[in-house]
C-alpha cells in the first residue's frame, strides 16, 4: 500500500488476516478496522502517527505485552478490543489488568470498547494538560477541634461531647465525600 499515502480510513474487518502488514505507506491514516480476523500480534501498526480509530476486536490478541506494542501510537483516541456488549472480545480482554495497561500506555485515548472514558485524565491533569494540582476543589485543612479549649475538661463529659458532636460529624460528612471523591479518580487508573 506504499503507493495510497492519501488514504484516510481503510476496514479489513473480517479478512482471515493473520500478521498485519503493508500499511507503511499510510502516512495519513485516521481509522482502520481489522475487527474479525485473525490477528495475535499488533506489530507492524507502531508507525501510523496519525491513526485515532483502531477496531481491532475479534481477534486473537492474547498477551498484555501486545498491548505495549500500541504505546507509540499517541494520536489514537478510540480503541476496540472488544465489543461495547462484550462480544467479539479478544482474549486479552478477561485479563484483570487489561484496562489499566491500555491506559496506562495509551492516556489519550477517550474510548475504549464503545465506553467512552469520562474526565480520566482531567482531573489530575494541569491546564496544558500535563499532570500537576488536581482540577478539583481541595479545601483547606482545619484543625478538627477548632476552638477547643482545655479548659472544657473539666465540665461534665455530655456537655464536652455535645458542643462538639455537631462538628465532628459535619467533619467526618465531609471526608467521607473526599474519600469518596480520591475512590472514583483511583478507580479510572485501576481499572
Amino acid at each position: 500500500m506504499e503507493d495510497c499515502s492519501n488514504i484516510t480510513e481503510i476496514d479489513l474487518s473480517d479478512n482471515r488476516i493473520i500478521k498485519i502488514e503493508g500499511l507503511q505507506g499510510s502516512s495519513k491514516l485516521r481509522k482502520l478496522s481489522l475487527a474479525g480476523n485473525q490477528i495475535s500480534t499488533i506489530e507492524g501498526l507502531g508507525h501510523l502517527n496519525t491513526l485515532e480509530s483502531l477496531q481491532i476486536q475479534g481477534n486473537q490478541i492474547s498477551s498484555l505485552s501486545e498491548l505495549e506494542k500500541l504505546a507509540p501510537m499517541q494520536s489514537l483516541r478510540t480503541l476496540f478490543l472488544k465489543n461495547i456488549d462484550g462480544s467479539q472480545r479478544n482474549p486479552v480482554c478477561d485479563h484483570p489488568s487489561y484496562r489499566s495497561v491500555i491506559l496506562r500506555h495509551l492516556p489519550q485515548l477517550t474510548n475504549l470498547d464503545g465506553e467512552r472514558l469520562k474526565n480520566a485524565h482531567s482531573a489530575v491533569e494541569g491546564p496544558s494538560g500535563n499532570m500537576g494540582k488536581p482540577n478539583f476543589p481541595v479545601p483547606e485543612s482545619k484543625p478538627w477541634l477548632e476552638g477547643f479549649a482545655w479548659d472544657d475538661c473539666y465540665e461534665d463529659i455530655e456537655t464536652v461531647l455535645k458542643r462538639h458532636d455537631t462538628e465532628f460529624s459535619k467533619l467526618m460528612t465531609e471526608s467521607k465525600k473526599l474519600s469518596a471523591n480520591a475512590a472514583s479518580l483511583l478507580s479510572h487508573y485501576q481499572e
